[in-house]
């Protein structure tokens, strides 16, 4: 089975089991937490499912950012505290699973003194999270893959908020966080998603020189970053999957 997220004033979550021929609604509230943080009242931008009874949720609440678990297929739903925060003050964008158990989660955390960056680890589950290093030159995450173990790749802007003057950038790890390398997209100002396979593929909007567009950069056998051509008139482009 798998779960789809249904984002709205009133966030839900549901399950097929059937290709998507019949739908039925989950947990409503995690066990052990009201709000802020029930399922109720939150808007999800995103779901993942390592397995067919482990799954994540995340997106945000009029507190701010909120992520849950569940390892029992959605029947019943926990709270997810990255660095054993009361709770998130900015969105949660994006979980990223190699294993049931084993995760990252990168937020845009917002604080009194600006954006705070965080990037996470989990290797239970998200009972407890441990702080990775954080890439050079991003001003802020906009989605996260992990094709392999401890092998991730997260994608943004070098400015907040992006600007055609800005580049995106997409940055990998292949030690669970504990270093990375920042790659230079300069034909978009913000790398917008990510999807991998045999290789990744990204999309986004364009930069000043690529105004009014969607881009997309492939990764090649080496592991290098090259522009694709895409239909003339392509509008900005925000999803991806291969």
């Amino acid at each position: 089975g798998w779960l789809k997220v249904a984002s709205s004033s009133v966030g839900i979550v549901l399950r097929s089991i059937n290709g998507g021929a019949t739908w039925s609604t989950e947990a409503q509230t995690p066990t052990g937490f009201s709000s802020p943080g029930s399922l109720n009242g939150t808007g999800f931008t995103g779901i993942t499912c390592p397995t067919s009874t482990q799954c994540y949720v995340w997106g945000d609440d009029s507190y701010g950012g909120v992520a849950f678990a569940s390892s029992d297929g959605g029947s019943s739903w926990y709270f997810i505290q990255p660095e054993q925060e009361l709770y998130l003050t900015g969105a949660v964008n994006g979980i990223s699973c190699w294993s049931a158990l084993s995760c990252m989660l990168v937020t845009n955390d917002s604080t009194y003194y600006g954006v705070a960056l965080t990037i996470d680890s989990t290797s239970n589950g998200g009972a407890t999270w441990t702080e990775d290093a954080l890439p050079d030159g991003l001003a802020q995450y906009d989605s996260l893959v992990c094709p392999g173990a401890g092998m991730c790749t997260v994608t943004g802007s070098e400015s907040f908020g992006g600007g055609y003057s800005a580049d995106g950038l997409i940055a990998s790890t292949s030690n669970n966080g504990a270093s990375w390398t920042t790659t230079p997209i300069p034909w978009m100002e913000d790398v917008k998603a990510i999807s991998c396979a045999a290789t990744c593929m990204a999309v986004g909007p364009g930069n000043l020189a690529n105004w009014n567009r969607g881009e997309v950069a492939a990764q090649t056998g080496s592991g290098a970053w090259g522009a694709l051509s895409q239909p003339a008139g392509t509008p900005d482009l925000d999803a991806v999957s291969c």
